[in-house]
């Protein structure tokens, strides 16, 4: 094998999860004090070990199944892995199941796993995982959402490798419905309140600079149909950077606008 994506996914599962057989993709699962049933990655974490794929929540899958739902090439030769050990049932959950994520690489010929965290991500998660740079650490972001048809929330995650596992920095939201999506908090002029914002991020030096805009969204009616029209907008920035493996807020200077509170 010359390139990590020339391993099998289910070589990169056992590297992943030690305890795994590839043959039947199942591993080896504890019950922890409170009763629930979990597996091992190679670092000493855990991830959900019971499957809630069938009526009322009962498991079809056995305990212990692994599923490689997902993998992506990265630079420098990397590759992220998506490994599901659980699924649960609800109204904006990962519709192929969850449980961790992996940044994996090939080292004399053997997959070696960089660093491995839980993965707990909501319906919006598309698996689009990239590599950014904040100063000399390498960052790897990935964005999410929220959604269920009464408004959306979407941010990006981000995580970094320290001793073998792949830890959640933060977030920062990059996209929040307001009064508009759920028809209520609206004033006499016709305002929905929380207004909408929406934001975009870009990793500068060892900062990420989320740019965003608020928009008051007002309700118009006229001749007996209805539109949505921007009462007014306003501008913001917000800055983040590493602190440790934090990531931390810079404080909004004095009189510059914020961006919206969630509703």
């Amino acid at each position: 094998m010359h390139a990590i994506k020339d391993v099998p996914s289910k070589l990169l599962a056992e590297a992943i999860v030690p305890s795994l057989d590839p043959a039947t993709m199942r591993a080896k699962v504890t019950k922890t004090k409170g009763g629930a049933l979990v597996l091992s990655d190679c670092h000493g974490g855990t991830a959900p070990a019971a499957w809630e794929d069938g009526p009322d929540g009962k498991g079809l899958t056995p305990p212990g199944t692994v599923k490689v739902i997902g993998r992506k090439a990265l630079p420098g030769g990397q590759e992220a892995v998506w490994l599901a050990s659980t699924i649960q049932v609800g109204a904006c959950v990962a519709p192929d199941g969850f449980g961790l994520l992996a940044i994996v690489a090939l080292e004399d010929a053997h997959a070696r796993v960089l660093g491995v965290g839980p993965w707990d991500p909501s319906c919006h998660d598309k698996r689009a995982l990239r590599v950014e740079k904040l100063g000399d650490v390498t960052v790897y972001v990935e964005p999410d959402g929220f959604g269920t048809g009464a408004g959306v929330e979407e941010w990006e995650t981000v995580r970094v490798i320290a001793d073998g596992e792949l830890r959640v920095a933060g977030r920062y939201d990059t996209r929040l419905d307001g009064g508009e999506a759920t028809q209520v908090g609206q004033d006499d002029a016709g305002v929905f309140w929380p207004p909408y914002a929406e934001a975009k991020a870009k990793f500068v030096g060892s900062e990420i600079v989320v740019s965003g805009l608020t928009k008051w969204i007002r309700l118009i009616t006229h001749d007996g149909s209805t539109e949505y029209s921007p009462a007014r907008t306003e501008a913001w920035v917000e800055r983040y950077a590493l602190v440790g493996k934090k990531l931390v807020m810079k404080p909004v200077p004095k009189g510059k606008p914020r961006r919206p509170a969630a509703p």
